[in-house]
C-alpha cells in the first residue's frame, strides 16, 4: 500500500493505493456440549441390606441381579440402599410374572428418613415386562425401597445414577476480513479510526483525537498550561514540514538523519539547581559544578544498539562484534550536566521550557535510614509527583565520608535520572556497590558505567522524552 499526503495529513485524492482484497482464515472454535449419562451397576452390588414383611422372599439368582417374591398383597421385602445424593438415580426392574387380579401392577414406594420422619421421594407402578424404571433424587445417601406384593417373580436388574457430563467439541470457522482499506497505520504512523470519518480522516494519537482534514487535533494539549505560546489544538506547532506529533504531547523535531555508518550520537542533558538558603551547608553553597560535570562525563562512552532509540521503546543493546558484522548501530552518549546554585526565591518549580529537565537539590529535614537508626543518610533522591521536576533532599545532619559532589551525582544520576531504588538488606539498610557506579557511596568513585547509562537511556524513553535534531539525538533526561 502507498499513500500521499498533504502536508497536514490529509490524503490526496487518487493518490494513493490500499490493500482492499478479502482476506479468509480458518480458525478453529470450540464450544462445551451437555449431555446426560446414565452410570450403571449391578443391583447386587448396591443393595444394603434387605427384610421382608409376611411371607415375602429374597435371594440373588446371578448375573448380578437380585430377585424378590411376594405372594399376597401383605407381603413386601424392603430394600435398604446406598445411592449417590443430589443427582438423579434410577431403578431398573423386570417383572417376570403378577399374581392373577394384580391389574394396577407392582407398587414400588421410595423413602427417605429426615430426622426420624420417612418421605416418599418416589416411586410407581410396575407391570409385567422388562427394563422398567423407577427414578428419584434424594438429598441423602440411604433410601428404602419398599416392594409390595402381590407378585411371584420380580427382579431388581440394576441401579443407575444419570448426571450431566459436558465435553468440547472444536470445529472449524471460515473468518473473513472485507475492509476497505486494511493497513493499521496512517499519517504521522498513527493509528487510523476509518470508521468515524472515512480512510484516513481521522488519526488516533493516544492522548488526542487528530483530524488531518482541519490539521487540527479535536481537544485540547494536555499540556498547554506549560507551553502557552502554543495554540493547544495545533499540530507539530505548525511546523509540519520538518517536525511530527509525539502523540498529541510534546514535539519531536526530526531531520535527514544518515544510516549509511550506522552511527549516531546521543547526547543526556541533566540542568541541576541548588536552592540556596541560609541553612544550606557550605560545601553545597561552593560546591564544584565542574566537578560534578566531569563527575558525569566519566561515562561517555560508546554503546552499541539494534536500532536507534524511539520514544515510548526500551533500546535492545548489543554487543560491539554484531555492530562490526553489519548489525545494529554505533551510539555515542555524551553527558551533559550543569550544575547552578541559584537563590531559593528564584526558583520555579516547572518544567516550562526545559521540558523537566532541571533536578532540584535543596536543604531537607533530618532523617536516617528506615533500618539502622544508627546510620545517617547523605541525601535522599525522589521524582516529583507531576513526574516532570525532580528533588534531593540533603540531610542537615549528615556527617561526612562523601563530598557534596559525590553525594549530587549519586542522587541526581542513579535516582533521578536512572529511576533506581537501593536493594534493602535483611536489616532494611540501603546495599551499596563496593565498586565504580553510581549506585555506590565510595568517595571519589561515584561515575556513570555503561549499566547506568542504559538504565538512563531507558527510563527517558520510557517517558516519551527524546528529541531528534539534524545529527544529534537528544534524550531529555528525566
Amino acid at each position: 500500500m502507498a499513500y500521499n499526503f498533504h502536508p497536514f495529513g490529509m490524503l490526496m485524492p487518487g493518490r494513493y493505493t490500499s490493500d482492499t482484497n478479502s482476506r479468509c482464515l480458518l480458525v478453529s472454535r470450540s464450544t462445551w456440549t451437555t449431555t446426560m449419562v446414565d452410570s450403571c451397576y449391578p443391583a447386587v452390588q448396591l443393595t444394603g441390606t434387605a427384610t421382608t414383611l409376611g411371607v415375602a422372599t429374597y435371594n440373588s439368582p446371578g448375573g448380578g441381579t437380585f430377585a424378590v417374591a411376594a405372594p399376597s398383597a401383605t407381603d413386601a421385602v424392603v430394600l435398604n440402599q446406598t445411592i449417590a445424593s443430589g443427582i438423579d438415580n434410577i431403578l431398573t426392574f423386570d417383572v417376570m410374572d403378577i399374581k392373577e387380579g394384580d391389574e394396577e401392577g407392582v407398587l414400588v414406594t421410595v423413602l427417605e428418613t429426615i430426622d426420624n420422619v420417612p418421605y416418599v421421594i418416589g416411586g410407581g407402578r410396575l407391570r409385567q415386562g422388562k427394563d422398567q424404571r423407577i427414578s428419584f433424587r434424594s438429598t441423602g445417601n440411604n433410601i428404602q425401597v419398599v416392594l409390595n406384593g402381590p407378585y411371584s417373580n420380580l427382579i431388581l436388574a440394576q441401579i443407575c445414577t444419570r448426571y450431566a457430563r459436558s465435553t468440547a467439541q472444536t470445529y472449524l470457522v471460515e473468518v473473513c476480513d472485507e475492509s476497505k482499506d486494511r493497513y493499521r497505520f496512517g499519517f504521522n504512523g498513527q493509528e487510523k479510526d476509518n470508521e468515524l470519518k472515512g480512510i484516513g480522516n481521522s488519526l488516533d494519537f493516544a492522548f488526542r483525537t487528530y483530524d488531518s482534514r482541519l490539521g487540527r487535533f479535536l481537544s485540547q494539549d494536555p499540556l498547554f498550561r506549560s507551553y502557552p505560546w502554543n495554540s493547544s489544538y495545533a499540530f507539530a506547532e505548525n511546523d509540519v514540514i520538518r517536525s511530527i506529533d509525539l502523540e498529541g504531547l510534546e514535539r519531536l523535531i526530526m531531520t535527514d538523519i544518515s544510516n549509511g555508518n550506522r552511527t549516531a550520537k546521543l547526547t543526556i542533558k541533566k540542568d541541576i539547581e541548588i536552592l540556596d538558603s541560609p541553612e544550606l551547608p557550605k560545601e553545597y553553597k561552593e560546591i564544584n559544578t565542574k566537578q560534578v560535570r566531569k563527575n558525569f562525563e566519566f561515562g561517555n562512552t560508546t554503546l552499541y544498539v539494534k536500532n536507534l532509540p524511539v520514544n515510548g521503546s526500551a533500546v535492545e543493546f548489543i554487543k560491539k562484534r554484531k555492530w562490526r558484522k553489519g548489525e545494529g548501530y554505533a551510539l555515542t552518549v555524551l553527558y551533559d550536566v550543569s550544575v547552578n546554585v541559584i537563590d531559593k526565591s528564584q526558583h520555579k518549580f516547572s518544567p516550562t521550557g526545559d521540558r523537566g529537565r532541571v533536578s532540584t537539590v535543596s536543604l531537607g529535614r533530618p532523617f536516617k535510614t528506615k533500618g539502622n537508626l544508627n546510620i545517617i543518610m547523605a541525601a535522599e533522591g525522589e521524582a516529583d509527583a507531576n513526574n516532570l521536576n525532580l528533588r534531593v533532599r540533603i540531610n542537615p545532619v549528615f556527617g561526612g565520608g562523601m563530598s557534596a559532589e559525590d553525594v549530587v551525582t549519586h542522587e541526581v544520576g542513579i535516582h533521578n535520572m536512572a529511576q533506581v531504588k537501593h536493594k534493602p538488606d535483611a536489616n532494611g539498610n540501603a546495599i551499596y556497590p563496593e565498586y565504580r557506579t553510581l549506585e555506590t557511596n565510595i568517595p571519589g568513585e561515584v561515575r556513570p558505567i555503561d549499566d547506568d547509562t542504559k538504565k538512563i537511556i531507558n527510563a527517558n524513553l520510557k517517558e516519551n522524552r527524546l528529541d531528534v535534531d539534524t545529527n544529534e539525538k537528544m534524550v531529555d533526561s528525566k
